[in-house]
């Protein structure tokens, strides 16, 4: 299977590296924007804009490029190399991806095209207290009166709930889940927000008797929609933490080559070493799983299965070269002020965002016995 990039993704590539190592090359400098809300970088955000990339996977008629899941990965990894605060997976990939998918013609050119310009930050609010990453909504409801819709409960967390300019909302109708478009204006909607351990924003989101617009024009249950735009989001995230993951063990490396112990560098002790390589290791495998599963979404095939086998995979490399780093880099790396825990921190945060390595393994297992019996080798 064909891996590499063509000329014009690698120019992509190398755009999107030349801009977010402007903005972040300096870890201070993303000390400084997470340190304040919106916990990213407007500026930065406006040129990603300019560069077509927040209209990346959408339709041209809907404003976008026209893209492909591999452009968007691309763009997701360089984010995570850097750890770029900016929520380019949760907006574009995401809350983007639903409506691009149920809206209306009217709602695509009006929410994607502002998406596209920079000039409006939807968010998906989905999560709520006692679920774990269902596509299903649990307890918000929403009900009609004369043809006029109205939403009520609690959602949270809500990645970037707090500073989005229209909310993405699953709710109940009738046992079956829904989706609806909530302007950040709209009364009887309270946002409040509060920082992650990894430096984003997340909000908890209150609907009490909130006006809502259906996405969309069909009735029935959105929830297997939302479950494929969670799996291709699972994905994308994927490629971030393969940027961050690369930044981590690059970073150990160098260290260890630059580091010295009883007047000799820390790579010539063979046991650092193996762990150095055992790390490029899981690395290269989460690589190729993930790589393999946006192909998959290229190509519309089984996008839900091949998710799961990136986040397990994802899941297990990240733990292992996150720790791993912090543990080579001896006493500094548990500090604040330098840089390898900040990594294994937004590895950690990737990790639990739609469904976590353990919850993927319990998925994959419960359809062994929906494959073939394959036959022993005689």
């Amino acid at each position: 299977m064909d891996f590499s990039y063509d000329d014009e993704q690698n120019g992509l590539r190398e755009a999107v590296s030349a801009l977010l190592s402007r903005a972040y090359g300096d870890s201070e400098q993303r000390r400084r924007v997470v340190g304040t809300d919106p916990g990213f970088d407007e500026k930065t955000w406006g040129q990603l804009a300019e560069m077509g990339l927040l209209g990346l996977p959408f339709a041209e008629a809907d404003g976008g490029m026209g893209a492909g899941p591999v452009e968007v990965s691309i763009v997701a990894e360089e984010i995570g190399r850097v750890l770029a605060p900016e929520p380019f997976v949760e907006a574009v990939v995401l809350a983007g991806g639903l409506v691009a998918d149920l809206g209306t013609d009217a709602q695509r050119a009006e929410v994607l095209g502002a998406l596209a310009e920079g000039t409006l930050l939807p968010a998906f609010a989905h999560t709520e207290i006692g679920s774990r990453w269902q596509a299903s909504a649990q307890s918000v409801t929403a009900t009609e009166d004369g043809g006029s819709w109205r939403l009520t409960g609690v959602k949270e967390p809500v990645p970037n709930g707090a500073r989005a300019d229209l909310l993405v909302v699953s709710a109940l109708v009738g046992g079956a889940t829904r989706l609806f478009l909530v302007p950040g204006d709209a009364e009887g909607l309270t946002r409040t927000g509060y920082r992650n351990h990894d430096g984003t924003r997340s909000a908890k989101v209150t609907f009490a008797g909130t006006p809502a617009q259906p996405l969309g024009e069909g009735t029935g249950d959105q929830a297997p929609a939302v479950e494929k735009a969670q799996a291709r989001a699972r994905v994308a995230y994927g490629h971030e933490a393969l940027g961050a993951m690369e930044t981590a063990l690059t970073t150990t490396a160098e260290y260890l080559k630059a580091r010295k112990q009883f007047g000799v560098p820390l790579n010539k002790f063979q046991a650092l070493t193996f762990r150095a390589a055992d790390m490029y290791v899981s690395l290269e495998l989460a690589r190729s799983t993930v790589m393999w599963a946006t192909l998959v979404v290229d190509a519309d095939g089984d996008v839900v299965a091949a998710a799961d086998r990136a986040r397990l995979q994802t899941s297990r490399a990240s733990r292992h070269i996150g720790k791993e780093a912090i543990q080579l880099h001896g006493g500094i790396g548990v500090t604040a002020e330098y840089k390898v825990g900040h990594y294994t921190s937004r590895l950690t945060a990737i990790d639990h965002l739609l469904g976590d390595g353990d919850w993927a393994l319990a998925r994959l297992a419960g359809t062994v016995d929906d494959h073939e019996t394959v036959d022993a080798l005689a």
